[in-house]
């Protein structure tokens, strides 16, 4: 790795870094005012500018026809929420689940990578994400914004931010989106140009370099949130931005260009619902309200066996 990597991958850093912790504070103060509990802040507003990185990405990938690097980023990157984000934050500071708040989002991240299979093997034509399909993936998301805005709560004095000026809010809020996707390009471009030069598939730069690298953001977030002890907006960061991933980002990548799938990554959709799944049913059935650390860890694991598994397999 020279200078001309090191320099890029160093700036994108400092730029998620500064992008969560300023999205986040705005986030929190926008939420407050408009009496949004910090789950659906952190299920919406907070998901929505984590999201920004895939959302570039993808749209430029559907427009040059790559759909390796459209589903491989969207299928990485809500695997690499799931098992690498919400592992590395648990570690830092054990999260609490109020498992009262999480069971329809529970429901919506298992739903969406669901209905996307079956979209894609059942719904002619078969492995293609058409515009038709793109558009019921839309439709559904735009129903779970529907349902998850009108959960108005308001936050309790344990998680009450201090009040920002709106402007000042907007402010930090407006540069945490920018920042965030700049950040990501950033790290993605360095960390592509080593993959490239080891011979290595789109589909496996994709699912890991740029899954890993548009992930970053939710990272960002969700640390910066559980540094603050707000674990309600880590948590919803991450399931929002699961499901805005596929309900808004792959729908509005299929609009603009009909994106076939290839076998390898219908395998690791399987491997994404498989960890919806049990993520979900685990925390359902859980006794404990916390993600404990040792858990924790156990996610960083499965993580690791995908990467290897990704890196012999593809």
């Amino acid at each position: 790795m020279n200078t001309i990597t090191i320099i890029p991958f160093i700036i994108g850093i400092l730029s998620l870094s500064l992008g969560g912790g300023w999205l986040v504070k705005g986030a929190q103060s926008i939420g407050f005012r408009l009496k949004l509990s910090p789950m659906v802040t952190g299920l919406t507003i907070v998901a929505f500018g984590t999201s920004a990185p895939e959302l570039v990405i993808n749209l430029i990938a559907s427009y040059r026809h790559q759909p390796d690097i459209v589903f491989g980023n969207i299928i990485g990157s809500n695997l690499a929420n799931i098992l690498l984000i919400l592992g590395c934050t648990g570690l830092i500071f054990p999260l609490a689940v109020q498992k009262s708040k999480l069971v329809k989002e529970m429901g919506y991240t298992i739903l969406f990578p669901v209905l996307l299979l079956i979209l894609l093997l059942i719904v002619p034509p078969i492995m293609a994400l058409t515009p038709f399909k793109a558009l019921i993936l839309l439709v559904i998301f735009g129903y779970f914004l529907i349902d998850v805005s009108i959960k108005k709560a308001h936050p309790s004095s344990k998680s009450k931010p201090n009040q920002l000026p709106l402007f000042i809010s907007l402010t930090y809020l407006i540069l945490g989106i920018i920042l965030l996707p700049i950040g990501g390009k950033l790290i993605i471009d360095s960390a592509s140009m080593i993959a490239l030069s080891m011979g290595v598939s789109q589909a496996l730069i994709s699912l890991l370099a740029i899954a890993i690298g548009t992930s970053l953001p939710e990272l960002s977030a969700s640390i910066m949130a559980a540094l603050h002890h707000d674990t309600d907006i880590a948590i919803g960061n991450v399931f929002g931005s699961n499901i805005f991933n596929i309900g808004l980002i792959l729908g509005l990548s299929g609009l603009v260009a009909p994106l076939s799938i290839s076998s390898p990554l219908i395998h690791h959709l399987y491997g994404l619902i498989i960890v919806s799944l049990l993520f979900s049913v685990g925390i359902f059935f859980k006794k404990s309200h916390q993600i404990t650390r040792f858990e924790s860890g156990l996610l960083l694991c499965g993580y690791v066996i995908f990467f290897v598994i990704v890196m012999r397999h593809g």
